[in-house]
């Protein structure tokens, strides 16, 4: 449990740089740890409010400057946090009722965009603004809105993550990907895979039904996936390939805390196991990444990992602080 001393300090902005990474990837870990942190800001802002009262035209020049600018602040948590913090800098209620009218009047306000991230070596769980839910993989980030518009969910998305789509075909989310690819979603449950040094996308369906959207000149094109389709987009032409695979499994595993190769390229190795355990690999020798490496990981060290490369792919291996170093026999 963090102390609640620090995450007070937080939220009257008295918190060291070190002390706000450390209340924020608190709060990115879990859902319960979001609602302790919601439920001591609000006992905090509520213990906090002075006896003056606002003028009209005090309210009014807020207002104005509210609507007339957007206000962007990175937020772990739900709602409109930001936003009600400085609006209690700016002014000063009587009563808790004044309060809350001035909170309703906020949440009419689309100026909060919310930012979700998970560092390596760290997974969460986020809650989008309509209940949709996203398992996120390590080294993942998620950009939305505080509240979705009425014709569409826009998020933006890197990473890995296990979406978890509320239905809604009359609003459908649309998840921006960069290279003029998006993914248009109705209600669906499925695994998006797009990491920003990964040289392709890909997104496997399980129920419902996902279009992958590539940008064009004159017409946008569209490919539908179905259930149990697994589509890979390379960023670099755009090219769509379409499988049935036999297994899920090895996509699928990381949600259950299982770390899969199978007959993985040595490269893409390195990648997963630098965003899996928060480590830095360097390769001495560039032939090592012509090899192969199969194997499957639950709990694992990645000195234990590296152990089993050692025998199996016979790699010798330096571990030292988060650094390390592999080099040939």
């Amino acid at each position: 449990m963090m102390d609640k001393k620090i995450i007070v300090k937080y939220v009257e902005g008295k918190a060291s740089e070190a002390e706000r990474e450390t209340v924020l990837k608190w709060i990115g870990q879990s859902e319960e740890n979001r609602k302790v942190f919601n439920r001591i800001k609000n006992i905090w802002v509520l213990a906090n409010l002075p006896n003056k009262e606002v003028s009209a035209q005090d309210v009014a020049l807020f207002s104005k400057r509210l609507r007339k600018k957007q206000w962007l602040g990175r937020a772990y948590w739900g709602g409109i946090a930001a936003s009600i913090l400085l609006l209690v800098g700016f002014f000063t209620f009587r009563t808790v009722d004044s309060y809350r009218s001035q909170i309703h009047f906020l949440e009419t306000q689309n100026i909060v965009q919310l930012e979700y991230t998970t560092n390596r070596g760290i997974k969460g769980v986020v809650t989008l603004p309509d209940g949709s839910r996203v398992r996120l993989n390590s080294d993942s980030y998620i950009k939305c809105p505080s509240k979705f518009g009425s014709k569409s969910r826009n998020i933006e998305f890197s990473g890995e993550g296990f979406f978890e789509v509320v239905k809604n075909p009359a609003v459908p989310m649309i998840i921006n990907l960069g290279h003029g690819i998006s993914v248009k979603v109705t209600g669906t449950t499925f695994n998006l895979s797009s990491y920003k040094n990964d040289k392709n996308i890909s997104a496997l369906l399980l129920s419902g039904k996902i279009t992958i959207v590539k940008q064009q000149p004159h017409m946008n094109k569209e490919i539908e996936v179905k259930p149990n389709e697994m589509v890979l987009v390379q960023k670099s032409d755009r090219t769509v390939d379409l499988t049935t695979p036999k297994t899920t499994f090895s996509t699928l595993a990381w949600k259950d805390g299982w770390l899969v190769f199978d007959e993985t390229p040595m490269k893409e190795v390195i990648k997963k196991l630098e965003r899996w355990h928060g480590v830095r690999i360097i390769v001495k020798d560039s032939d090592l990444l012509d090899k192969q490496f199969t194997g499957k990981f639950k709990e694992e060290s990645i000195s234990q990992i590296l152990e089993m490369m050692n025998k199996v792919s016979l790699v010798r291996y330096e571990l030292k602080d988060s650094i390390v170093t592999l080099s040939r026999y």
